[in-house]
This record gives C-alpha cells, structure tokens and sequence, in this order.
C-alpha cells in the first residue's frame, strides 16, 4: 500500500471513489495492541481512542494479537459503554487468548449498571 502525500483528492472525493452510495465505510480492522501503543489495554481512555470514529462504520473487527490480558474498565467501556450508545455497530473480537476472552465473556454477559452521582 502506498500513500501519497501530494494528493489533490478530498475526503469526500475518496469516499465518493468507493461507490458506496451511503457514504460509509462497511468495516475497519483495528489492531488492538498497535493503537494502544504497545501497552496491554487496561483503562477507559485506552477504549475511547479505540472507538473513536467507529460510529462510521457498520463492524469493527478488533484484531487482539499479541494482548495478554484486559483490563476490566477497558473491556466495560469499549464491549457495554460504546455499544450501548452505538448498537448498529458491530464488534467483532478476533484472536483472543484465553484470559482476554475470558474478560469479554465476563463483560457482555455481566451488564454492569454504573451509579449515578449527583
């Protein structure tokens, strides 16, 4: 794949190329470990720089190589907290390890219910 930096095309030029008469984008792969920077993904702000233009699209396929483990608030914000707020838009989970799949099973199958603070 090569990118050109000189390109006089626009955003909407490229989308348009695509003929995708939605304007969207179907799917993007993510590689979990890679966006985070090479830091197993453990916090909050670790999931939203995940998500972060996945309402774009219609599946995000979460590509987990390499991560050993997840932490619970990673796996609360991104799995429960993003889908709730965007259910049109599907995670897909891809090799996982067992303590990782271990954590998404506890996460989508234990609908935590956060407090309220006033």
């Amino acid at each position: 794949m090569q990118i050109n930096d000189e390109t006089k095309q626009n955003t909407e030029e490229i989308i348009d190329s695509s003929n995708n008469p939605n304007k969207e984008f179907p799917k993007t792969n993510i590689p979990v470990l890679e966006t985070c920077r090479g830091i197993q993904p453990v916090s909050r702000s670790q999931a939203r720089i995940i998500y972060r233009g996945l309402d774009s699209f219609k599946e995000a396929v979460l590509d987990f190589s390499d991560v050993e483990y997840m932490g619970q608030g990673f796996a609360d914000e991104l799995f429960r907290v993003f889908h709730n707020n965007h259910p049109n838009v599907i995670l897909t989970p891809v090799n996982m390890n067992e303590e990782t799949m271990l954590m998404y099973q506890y996460t989508i199958h234990n609908k935590v219910t956060v407090p309220k603070y006033y």
